[in-house]
């Protein structure tokens, strides 16, 4: 017989309830948003990642000029924008009509390569043109 105390148990516990609270937040994302549960912890992951860099930056950045959040910002709306590109896919195919008589592929404006680049383009390249009117240089 031992008398040490055994938390062993806890830990499964643990996981089995953090990653129910996972799954439980990616669901809620996905149903608020019209996606499946993949694109929906695709997209999550992907906005989670871009806020970790975010707070990084944030907090080590702070005396450096090169990646500081005040520089850095509109990489991070354009990472933003590229996060949401799985749902741009899910909704084209979603909203595609599905009576043609071909078997063409039809694509959808906002799904389209030069749309996705375009406003890319446009985000990071206006964020560094506000950054830059807004110093005065």
């Amino acid at each position: 017989m031992s008398n040490r105390n055994n938390d062993d148990g806890i830990i499964p516990l643990v996981i089995i309830l953090v990653g129910g609270g996972i799954a439980y937040a990616v669901w809620q994302f996905s149903t608020l948003f019209g996606l499946d549960m993949s694109t929906g912890a695709s997209v999550m992951g992907r906005l989670v990642g871009v806020a970790i860099l975010a707070v990084l930056a944030w907090k080590f950045g702070g005396g450096s000029d090169l990646i500081g959040l005040g520089n850095i910002w509109p990489i991070l709306l354009g990472l933003v924008w590229v996060s949401w590109w799985p749902a741009l896919d899910y909704w084209a195919t979603n909203s595609e009509p599905h009576f043609s008589l071909t078997d063409e592929n039809v694509t959808v404006w906002f799904n389209a390569w030069y749309t996705e680049l375009g406003v890319l383009i446009a985000f990071v390249g206006g964020g560094y043109l506000i950054k830059k009117v807004s110093r005065g240089y």
